[in-house]
């Protein structure tokens, strides 16, 4: 990483990252990866939490695990770590194999620019490697959601506010807070999900939601439409917020493994247990719409599914005693037959509504051209039964079926990126200026 800016010309054609945080002017450049000292956050300190130096920011917290002595208070220190080993730590958010999503709290006058319903989390990167090819891969990821987001046929997703390196020197992005992931959600109780919701008998939970399905499933179809493949489509990857003033919202998250479908290369990853038949088996194939249409549909079952019928799903897929899960899965067929006999005995205790089976199994389809095709009906499923639901719960004329875009106030945004606003961005460019991976090499 370079860290003189001031080495750089005005008149260059690709400028420093704080001046454009999401990509150089031109394509062509070979500096695409951020210099530290041009970077929207710089080192600082805060009581209490990770240091942000920008004026605007001196009142932002980032609630962190561990002792202040482990966040590399003082301006300079490189050492420490945000992440936290405590399972009950209230300041994450959520976390994954390279990154942990945490609060970020403002207090003092920044407080009136981002109030309690623009919240915002900060998600922040292990820093084990800290090599140009691995910081530009971090930043697909935002790049990939900010070119959603700006566009009007985009998927609902969660942009990212802005990007830049804490004090410990790791790698974080800012951005609204999108409420607890459809995973997290239901592992709050064994009523948590559809079957469940059903159950209950509250026509306005149940009409949310219907809601959080449609915006789902046309999540995927929006992305598939930009060529976009997921690739890791799962419970953890989409995010519900809960809202008082309207229905519930949906919204993708985690991009990075996924490729367009033009270049005919493999996902970068993915978990395991939500691949289809043929991407169990043939993993380094190219990546498919097919694939992310069955995924689709495994996450679908499990929302609306008896917990004992998604606990089983997971069972099925288990290798032998004896044997480890990859070696297993690179050996052993996809258990198809069993997965089909499952899905059809468990759509018997699936919510009392046809539509809600119905939609499982044409993502669960066997043939993949079929399951593609699958979608789009399962979208129009999905949106008739969401308005109907309001309907029933007597929301029609408060309540729209359609995604809300999801972002922090003007105000606070504003507050964030002081005037640095993302250079347009398209899905292409993304993989062009942080090009990713390729697993199989």
């Amino acid at each position: 990483l370079v860290d003189d800016a001031a080495a750089h010309s005005p008149d260059d054609p690709c400028p420093a990252y704080g001046q454009g945080w999401l990509a150089p002017a031109e394509p062509s450049c070979d500096h695409a990866t951020p210099r530290r000292s041009n970077f929207p956050w710089k080192s600082g300190s805060n009581v209490g939490g990770v240091g942000l130096a920008p004026p605007v920011w001196s009142a932002m917290t980032v609630t962190a695990g561990g002792s202040e002595d482990d966040l590399g208070e003082e301006e300079g220190e490189s050492e420490g770590s945000v992440f936290s080993d405590d399972e009950n730590d209230e300041g994450s958010v959520g976390s994954g194999m390279f990154a942990e999503v945490r609060h970020a709290v403002f207090e003092g006058p920044a407080e009136e620019l981002c109030r309690q319903d623009a919240m915002v989390v900060v998600k922040i990167f292990d820093d084990d490697d800290e090599a140009e090819a691995d910081v530009n891969e971090k930043l697909l990821d935002p790049c990939i959601a900010q070119a959603f987001a700006a566009s009007p046929a985009g998927p609902p997703v969660v942009p990212p506010a802005d990007v830049g390196f804490l004090v410990s020197d790791q790698l974080a992005v800012l951005m609204p807070n999108a409420g607890m992931s459809m995973g997290d959600l239901l592992r709050t109780s064994r009523e948590a999900s559809m079957h469940g919701v059903f159950k209950q008998g509250d026509p306005v939970l149940v009409a949310n939601y219907a809601v959080v399905i449609y915006h789902f499933l046309l999540g995927v179809q929006r992305a598939h439409a930009m060529g976009f493949v997921l690739c890791d489509i799962k419970p953890e990857n989409v995010m519900v917020q809960q809202r008082a003033d309207g229905p519930w919202q949906a919204r993708l998250i985690d991009f990075d493994l996924g490729r367009m479908a033009s270049s005919g290369v493999a996902c970068g990853g993915g978990s395991r247990n939500y691949y289809s038949p043929s991407r169990w088996e043939h993993e380094g194939e190219a990546a498919s719409f097919a694939d992310d249409a069955w995924a689709a549909g495994r996450t679908l079952f499990e929302f609306v599914s008896r917990p004992e019928d998604a606990n089983k799903f997971e069972k099925i897929l288990l290798p032998p005693p004896g044997h480890h899960l990859r070696q297993a899965a690179e050996a052993l067929p996809y258990p198809l037959a069993e997965v089909r006999q499952h899905v059809d005995q468990a759509s018997a205790f699936a919510p009392p509504h046809a539509d809600v089976g119905n939609m499982v199994k044409l993502l669960l389809a066997e043939d993949a051209a079929e399951r593609e095709e699958n979608l789009h009906e399962a979208v129009n499923i999905a949106r008739a039964f969401a308005e109907t639901a309001i309907a029933q719960a007597g929301k029609e004329a408060e309540w729209s079926v359609e995604p809300v875009k999801l972002g922090a106030s003007n105000q606070c945004t504003s507050a964030i990126s002081q005037g640095r606003a993302p250079q347009p961005m398209t899905l292409e460019r993304c993989f062009l200026v942080y090009p990713a991976s390729d697993p199989n090499l």
